[in-house]
Order: C-alpha cells, then structure tokens, then sequence
C-alpha cells in the first residue's frame, strides 16, 4: 500500500489525541493496509476493532477497574502472527500491574501432555503490541508499547511515548523520522512475519547497557557524564548570547528559585539534575525504567523533580547535545542491580537512604571542590544519633520540657518556669524548639530529629507514663 507521507511529520504527532487519530496517522503515514472507506467518527473503532471484556479475558472485572476500553485491531490479512490492542486508562499514568495481567491472559501459555487448550486467541508475547492512552486534556499522554521475554510477569516494557501539549520538537522528530517508520507496513504482502517483526523491534531498541558492579565506578559513570552535560550546557548558553532557550530557563529559575543563578551554576544544576533524577527514577521505578529508547519517556516519582527534571531535559534535548551520553547511561543504569551497588556502601554502612548518601559518593567524583564547598560530607550515624539525643536529655533536665525534642511550649512558658526574661527580638508565643540545619547535606540531623521528635512524644503520651509506672 502506498504511503502519504505529510509534509511535517512531527507536528502530525502533536495533533494526534485520540485512538481514532493513530489509527488515520498509521495509514497515512506508515501504510497500514486498514479500510478507512466509512471513516471513523467520534473515535468510534467498531468498523476495524473488536471488543474484549474482562469474561472474555478471564480476568475479574475490579483488577482492570482502571482499563476504560480494552479493543483488539481486526487482522489485517489471514497469516498476520500479531496482536494490537488499544487501551485506554483511567489517570494520567502507565500502569504496568493491569498490563501484566492482561499479558497473562493473552499470552500462549506451555500446556503438559493431555491438557486442553482455551477457546481464547493468544499470541506470543514478542508479537503483541499495544497503543495506550492515558490522561485527558492536555495531560493527554500516547505509547506504543512492546514486550520482550517469555513470561508475562517479568516481561521487559519497552515504550515510545508522547505527550502531545507538551513534546519538545526534537523528541517528536525522532519519533516520527527514525522510529515510528520501522512500524510501516511492509510493501511486500508476502514479506515474511520475521522480516516484518525484524524492523518492528528496531523501533524499541536501547543502547546496549553494560553492567555496573559496585559503587565507586557508578559514581565515576555519572559524574563523567554531568560533567560533559556542564561543560556542554555552560557553551551552549555562551552561544545563545542571552537569548535561547537555556537563556530563557536560567531566568525563570533566577526569578523563581535561586536569585543569584548564573551560567556555571545553572549548568552545574541543570547537569546534577538530569543525572542524579535518573539514579532516583532507576530506583523508584525499577520496572519501568529506560523502556523508551526516548530519554524524555524515563519515569520520574516526585513530582516536582519531574517537572525540573522534565523542563531541563526537553531544552537539552531541543539542543540534541552529542556528547552528553545520556542514552546510554539510562542503559547502563537498566542493566545494573542498583540496589545491590547501593547496599555496598548505603544502608549496610551509613543507615538511611542510600541514594542520599550516594550523593556525596557522587559528588566527589563530579566535583571534589564543590563537594568541599558545600561542606557535603558524612556525619556518621552513632555521632547524630549522640547529638540529638544529648540536646534531648538537655531540654529535658536544664529546661523543664518534659517531651524533649518534641516539646510545643512557648518561649513565654519557658521563660516564665526557668526565671529568664524573654529576648527583645523574640516572638514569646513562638515554640521554644526549634530545628536549624544551615548545612543540610544528606538531611541526616533532620531525619534523626525527626525520629527522636516522635519517639519522646510516644513515650510521654504512652499508657505507662501517664500511669506513673
């Protein structure tokens, strides 16, 4: 089937919002032998899909409670070996735990000698591919989504996804210029299934990741890559001349966040920014991770790192800097047992949470003198532990604050039960306790201030002590 192909292929992506729109751009554009004679209207898919329910699938209705529509694409000629499916969540997130179990229920399953065989169709895992929607709006967000390996529930995601409102140019150009084409339907109506899944599978190759085995090489991994990202970032904002888009971010953030940002600084935050966001996603996300062979797609769980994360990564994108490496960082971090690399030196020696910890590690790789700048180095747990239990035992037995830490007593009811009178430039109804840590580091003081907080407040409210026993 001839293709037409648009003139700009990548604003086509942006307008694409519906499952009606995808079906239109993969016959015009990736020659996808569909019947469009009646078209689609509404984004009515009864002309070229089937409907599944969850009796169909076997699968109880409240375990897809999220999945809104759930239709299989009618083959398109008699040895078709694939599935497509489209789904459409509920939210603006991907949700794996759904998928798997419909893989579960669509995947050929091994059957010993005598068993019998389901009246359901089913495919093999590497021949199922699936279009998602998720979010409404402007949130509105599409992926195809492919799978590799033999069992459902471990299955590898591999994922080219966009949102439409918010894209960058750079990342709809690849995915309409070098990746969504090795969808294309073959020209040969008698290409082989192999040949056609071949390509298929080019569209969601990584890098090849290599493993990394302990701690100290992953901190000279990342800190070799944020340093090309600084340097890279640092001459592009020379190159802008104070107007770009890095310009223009730098300005924002000196607005709204760091009022004396300047270009090393803002190269340095945008460069630890983009590294250490995806150290932290690799762990939060561990199924998900670097499934797209689009960096833009890796997951991030807290949102406002994502929406740093996101800004800075679509500028550095739109700017496609070559030597940043990042690609294959996401492969690498993929391939490695992150956890395992942490506990080397995380929560087995240090206590807490390792990726903080890290930071340091990092850090003295990244920049040895910014490290010794910011004074970011280990207080080692006994020592806070010895520290803010000692200010505890103080407010205590000097003070008369019979919760420590944890004490809400006013400057005016301390003064006044310890006979001082209260400073002129202080606030006497203001809480006595209060927490400063100028030098916050890794936040060890205040998490275990924090803890020691709680466990006096338990101890003072607890049955025993209020019985005197």
């Amino acid at each position: 089937m001839s293709q037409t192909v648009p003139a700009d292929r990548a604003e086509i992506l942006r307008g694409i919002r519906s499952f009606a729109q995808v079906i239109q751009y993969l016959v015009d554009d990736q020659g996808w032998p569909i019947d469009l004679t009646g078209r689609l209207v509404d984004d009515d898919l009864t002309a070229v899909t089937y409907d599944w329910n969850s009796d169909d699938l076997g699968v109880p209705a409240e375990q897809l409670k999220d999945l809104s529509r759930f239709q299989q694409m009618r083959p398109l000629n008699v040895s078709q070996p694939w599935g497509v499916f489209f789904l459409e969540f509920a939210g603006i997130r991907l949700r794996s735990t759904p998928i798997r179990r419909l893989l579960r229920a669509l995947v050929t399953k091994k059957r010993a000698a005598g068993q019998g065989t389901t009246s359901r169709p089913n495919w093999a895992l590497k021949d199922l591919l699936f279009i998602v929607i998720t979010g409404t709006g402007d949130d509105v967000e599409l992926h195809f989504l492919a799978f590799q390996g033999s069992n459902p529930q471990n299955a590898e995601f591999r994922a080219l996804s966009w949102r439409p409102a918010h894209a960058p140019v750079f990342h709809l150009q690849r995915l309409s210029d070098e990746l969504l084409p090795l969808l294309a339907w073959p020209d040969d109506s008698d290409s082989s299934p192999e040949a056609w899944r071949s390509s298929w599978w080019e569209a969601f190759k990584l890098p090849v990741g290599q493993s990394i085995k302990d701690s100290v090489r992953l901190a000279d991994r990342m800190a070799k890559t944020a340093r090309d990202l600084r340097t890279q970032i640092r001459e592009a904002l020379a190159h802008e001349n104070g107007s770009g888009p890095f310009s223009g971010l730098m300005s924002d953030i000196r607005t709204q966040l760091v009022s004396d940002v300047n270009a090393d600084s803002f190269s340095d935050m945008c460069a630890q920014t983009l590294v250490y966001g995806l150290l932290s996603s690799r762990v939060t996300n561990p199924i998900d991770f670097g499934s797209s062979p689009i960096f833009s797609g890796v997951p991030i769980a807290n949102p406002f790192l994502e929406a740093l994360f996101e800004q800075i990564h679509d500028e550095a994108a739109a700017l496609d800097l070559p030597g940043s490496d990042l690609p294959q960082l996401v492969a690498d971090l993929r391939e490695t047992n992150i956890e395992a690399v942490l506990d080397q030196f995380g929560a087995t020696v240090k206590g807490g949470d390792p990726v903080i910890h890290f930071y340091e590690e990092f850090l003295k790789k990244y920049d040895p003198k910014m490290r010794a700048d910011a004074g970011a180095f280990y207080t080692p747990q006994p020592a806070v532990e010895f520290i803010v239990r000692a200010v505890d035992d103080v407010l205590r037995s000097r003070f008369g604050l019979p919760m420590g830490i944890a004490d809400a007593s006013s400057w005016q009811g301390v003064a006044s039960r310890n006979g001082f009178t209260v400073p002129d430039d202080v606030d006497p109804d203001k809480p006595f306790v209060s927490m400063v840590d100028p030098a916050t580091g890794t936040g060890t003081f205040l998490v275990e201030w924090l803890r020691k907080a709680r466990q006096s407040f338990l101890d003072y409210n607890s049955p025993a002590a209020a019985g005197g026993g």
